[in-house]
């Protein structure tokens, strides 16, 4: 693995952990591409994130709260 690519990783992996951990403290569910994923699986979601670009998109309930997080995987990038 080359440094740059090892930096991207690291950025990724850590940028994942901090989204996870965020959303669980506030008891919001994370997906990704569709599965659900906890603060349990976050080894498996860095292998899974860091070859791909993401988005990052909100739900939230009638009142405006954010109650999910969703990450899809950005085609053709």
């Amino acid at each position: 693995m080359d440094t740059k690519s090892g930096k991207r990783s690291d950025r990724t992996n850590d940028w994942l952990l901090n989204e996870i951990l965020d959303a669980h403290e506030k008891g919001v569910t994370v997906a990704v591409d569709g599965k659900s994923y906890g603060i349990q699986d976050i080894p498996d979601l860095c292998g899974v994130m860091e070859a791909q670009e993401y988005m990052k998109s909100y739900v939230c309930d009638r009142s405006g709260k954010i109650v999910h997080i969703d990450f899809d995987q950005i085609i053709g990038v």
